[in-house]
């Protein structure tokens, strides 16, 4: 799999103001906030924390793949599945 090509975690959540939702920003370096995404609407919660906890859920599959790249599990529906995962959060998927 090739080298994941995103903006660093972690990914936090703050508030937009004026009732315009939430930012995701990747606090990463200190003087530097790089907003990632904004949330707004009847779902904004349950979407921000999705967002903000990609970086994380990225790290763990990766870790649970590397755990289960050994028989028996090599040709396990679950290793596939996790692989897919990862192949789409790095745009790998059409």
């Amino acid at each position: 799999m090739s080298e994941t090509k995103h903006t660093q975690g972690p990914w936090t959540i703050h508030d937009g103001g004026m009732n315009m939702g939430w930012k995701i920003v990747a606090d990463n370096e200190p003087k530097c906030r790089k907003n990632i995404a904004s949330c707004g609407g009847q779902l904004r919660d349950g979407n921000a924390q999705l967002i903000a906890a990609a970086p994380d859920m990225l790290a763990a599959l990766k870790e649970a793949r590397e755990a289960l790249s050994h028989p028996p599990f090599v040709n396990s529906p679950t290793l596939k599945t996790i692989d897919a995962a990862i192949a789409k959060a790095k745009g790998e998927t059409k």
